[in-house]
């Protein structure tokens, strides 16, 4: 629904905050199969776990990237703005948790 509502319209004065929920809806997805993975024994259904986990945290990478380089392009034209800082520092944030989400399918 998310996904249907941001396609249909980019530029609703909620987009932003349906872009920051889809890709937290995504995060949590691979964090759920993370945690799935740590009681799974199967080598077929553990492939299948992190490449749906890789699948979902994809996409919150992402939304998060182009979050954080649309925060930067509107920064650049108002750097006072505090509001776009915050936005900046949660693109960041959770884009950088993203990341480690990933490195957490794949256990040593």
């Amino acid at each position: 629904m998310l996904e249907s509502f941001l396609n249909d319209y980019p530029d609703h004065d909620k987009a932003h905050d349906a872009k920051l929920d889809l890709g937290r809806i995504y995060q949590d997805k691979g964090d759920n199969i993370i945690n799935l993975l740590e009681e799974e024994i199967d080598p077929i259904r553990i492939a299948e776990l992190q490449a749906a986990g890789k699948e979902a945290l994809e996409k919150a990478i992402e939304l998060f990237n182009g979050m954080k380089d649309k925060s930067n392009e509107e920064l650049a034209k108002d750097p006072d703005n505090e509001l776009l800082k915050f936005d900046n520092m949660v693109g960041r944030f959770f884009l950088g948790r993203s990341y480690y989400y990933v490195g957490l399918l794949y256990p040593s």
